[in-house]
């Protein structure tokens, strides 16, 4: 699978989502749930607020808490 990135095609187990200073732990687990529907698996959160490993990211991250438990905080 590739996706396009200013007109570059890049494989999409080259893409990383970051979140900068993500607030809300709801949030985290959401973008997890959207990673895992798309075969994105590698998370960074820079400086975030939110606690990724939280039971409400866990819940809303259906089928992403491996994601969650993977991610790489800088």
């Amino acid at each position: 699978l590739w996706v396009s990135v200013g007109g570059l095609m890049i494989p999409i187990d080259r893409c990383r989502v970051v979140l900068v200073q993500p607030h809300f732990n709801q949030n985290v687990g959401s973008v997890a749930r959207l990673m895992c529907n798309f075969g994105l698996t590698d998370l960074v959160l820079v400086a975030p607020f939110a606690n990724h490993l939280s039971d409400d990211a866990k819940r809303l991250s259906t089928h992403g808490e491996e994601i969650l438990q993977r991610a790489r905080v800088v």
